[in-house]
């Protein structure tokens, strides 16, 4: 049997299944959302007595979970320029005094998604200069995360090199730390505004829907760009809105 294969036995089915192994080093969906590695830097502890020596441990413990948490943070301060805190021959053209809103973020991607010919238009440049942001490289992801846009949500803009597993990609998404947080504080642009651009700009959608009727996702598709959307359910005004999670290129 292949090497990508596997047989199971599950309660309820009478029979041996023969399915296909799931690879998350090599499935898009969950390569699409590695995010940058976050750097600790060493600590000297040479000459140190025994309690100096625990004070910098328990430090350098609380130093490696504050930067693990960070990559849902703000990366530069409110009211400071990106272009200051990038590597010089990183600065694009584009300088943002203020983090965009989750609004203008959303149409920015939305817009640059919907000009897309082919994956071939997909790139560093192209996604920095319709964004407005620096993408920083790290293991093959350019990436960049945004401060606060309101009620602890940021987004992340990524772009995924190609490789031999993976097809050159993008990814845009809403994360907040609090799993119980309302996206209704950056559902600036409702999955209908999404669907009706894509459709006007030429995707062909496939809708998936729950067993209430509701939206859970779609996948768009246009020559050789496969486009998924993931939404999340919203009280806006006394009224149900499905807000759009994230907006990814699939495999």
């Amino acid at each position: 049997m292949e090497t990508d294969k596997e047989v199971i036995l599950f309660e309820g089915i009478p029979h041996p299944v023969k399915c296909d192994k799931i690879r998350y080093y090599e499935d898009r969906r969950f390569t699409s959302r590695l995010m940058p590695k976050v750097e600790v830097p060493a600590l000297d502890i040479k000459g140190t007595g025994i309690m100096e020596s625990k004070a910098i441990a328990a430090s350098a413990l609380t130093a490696m979970v504050i930067a693990g948490f960070s990559q849902a943070a703000a990366r530069y301060p409110q009211g400071e320029s990106v272009a200051n805190n990038a590597p010089a021959n990183m600065v694009s053209a584009a300088r943002m005094v203020r983090p965009m809103s989750a609004e203008a973020a959303s149409q920015k991607m939305l817009a640059y998604i919907t000009g897309l010919t082919s994956r071939s238009d997909l790139s560093v440049a192209s996604i920095e200069q319709a964004m407005g942001v620096v993408l920083e490289m790290q293991d093959g992801i350019a990436g960049y995360q945004s401060a606060d846009v309101g009620g602890g949500w940021i987004y992340f803009v990524k772009f995924i090199q190609e490789t031999r597993a993976v097809k050159r990609g993008v990814a845009f998404e809403f994360y907040n730390r609090d799993r119980s947080a309302d996206i209704g504080a950056v559902c600036a642009l409702p999955i209908e505004s999404y669907r009706a651009t894509l459709r006007a700009s030429g995707y062909e959608e496939d809708e998936q829907r729950g067993e209430l009727g509701e939206h859970l996702s779609s996948l768009y598709f246009k020559n050789d760009i496969v486009l998924s959307i993931e939404t999340q359910e919203s009280y806006i005004g006394g009224k149900a809105v499905t807000c759009v999670r994230s907006m990814r290129t699939n495999n």
